[in-house]
């Protein structure tokens, strides 16, 4: 049984309800159901009675719910001094940022933190902003980096966390050749680099960017990828626009090797956010979120 089952599971038995338990694990309630169905599946039991509303443990799940409950306990504490015995050891932070802040802020902690704390190092992980919330909420990160729209909150209330915005930039439309934006018209044909819809720049280019194009264009779609270093490659070789943060794109700009299309294209507000629990505050930790905090513009 994986401890993250037992999280699934048990913030259903003690939220509720699907809906507040996905709300529990920072996810959408479409995503969290899958994720319990998946759970069942793999068990090959049903968990839930799904004809109730809200749903209810079934029957044999409510015999285990104490020693589902003891069995998390015991896994989040081996799972805690283990990380914190290889933490000693090694005096190493973990940070956990988008991908596309990988090369850009997060750049810049590693090179802080260098010169502040020359005997600390910085695992640096690379996950969508779904997974980088997961990995600060489960222990596996000391901090983490996000982007996030001006009106989306940073993370549940319920959860411990504390959060400081680091700078505001946008998510502007780029492309080797501004040529490749078509003159008004009908039937004018944009080819673009698109996201999955399943990640956050997707969530952006479906809410924000595309129904905000002028009447009547046509989306010809080139590519779609999740990493935003693959978007910016296939931009710089004329491929499609694609729309990425200005941070990433900066250095080509300077360049010159791509061209800003904000004057014809939508663009959308950001928000660098850096994010850490409550309770990690002394040592270490503090001195890299006094490094986090350096990042303020």
């Amino acid at each position: 049984m994986r401890l993250e089952w037992l999280e699934d599971i048990l913030a259903v038995i003690e939220e509720g309800s699907l809906a507040a338990a996905a709300e529990h694990r920072r996810v959408t309630q479409s995503a969290f159901s899958r994720r319990i169905r998946s759970i069942e599946e793999a068990l090959g039991v049903p968990l839930f009675d799904r004809t109730s509303k809200p749903v209810k443990p079934s029957p044999a799940v409510l015999k285990q719910v104490n020693s589902m409950r003891r069995a998390r306990a015991d896994l989040r504490e081996i799972r805690n001094e283990l990380r914190q015995s290889d933490q000693e050891m090694q005096n190493q932070l973990v940070v956990v940022s988008q991908h596309s802040i990988s090369t850009t802020a997060a750049s810049e902690v590693v090179a802080r933190l260098a010169e502040r704390a020359p005997e600390l190092s910085v695992r640096l992980r690379s996950a969508n902003h779904h997974d980088c919330l997961v990995q600060l909420a489960t222990l596996q990160a000391d901090a983490m980096l996000i982007y996030r729209r001006q009106s989306d909150p940073v993370i549940s209330q319920k959860q411990p966390f504390e959060s400081v915005d680091l700078r505001h930039e946008r998510l502007v439309p780029v492309a080797a050749d501004a040529e490749l934006v078509p003159d008004a018209g009908a039937n004018a044909s944009l080819p673009i680099v698109a996201y999955p819809v399943h990640v956050f720049l997707g969530e952006i280019m479906i809410t924000e960017i595309l129904p905000n194009l002028p009447d009547g264009w046509r989306i010809t779609l080139r590519t779609e990828t999740a990493l935003t270093l693959a978007a910016l490659r296939f931009a710089i070789d004329g491929l499609a626009v694609a729309w990425l943060p200005e941070s990433l794109v900066k250095p080509a700009l300077d360049e010159r090797r791509l061209v800003d299309l904000s004057d014809r294209l939508p663009s959308t507000p950001l928000v660098l956010t850096a994010v850490r629990r409550f309770e990690l505050m002394e040592g270490p930790l503090q001195t890299l979120w006094d490094v986090l905090c350096g990042l303020r513009l």
